[in-house]
């Protein structure tokens, strides 16, 4: 028995979890006008904890999220071929 199926008999729930990781708690800067849901976000990364603030407050996504978001929607698109290295990698 594989640890997937060990998994799936204990009640887990990977549907769950991908689910948390697609949406991501949003963020913003008490003193920015954009807010921010991409962890690699370096505009984001560089808020300090004493201006940070959770959720979205109504301002719009910053640029560098969206970039990031598609980049990662695109990449999970592509179909993978077995025995086929990915450029770069």
């Amino acid at each position: 028995m594989n640890h997937l199926s060990l998994l799936r008999r204990a009640g887990y729930d990977m549907r769950a979890d991908l689910t948390a990781v697609r949406h991501r708690a949003a963020w913003y800067s008490a003193k920015g006008p954009v807010h921010h849901n991409h962890p690699r976000c370096m505009k984001g990364a560089l808020i300090g904890l004493k201006n940070r603030r959770p959720g979205d407050r109504g301002k719009p996504l910053c640029s560098e999220c969206q970039v990031l978001e598609r980049d990662r929607r695109l990449t999970a698109a592509r179909p993978r071929v077995p025995g086929v290295e990915e450029p770069g990698g």
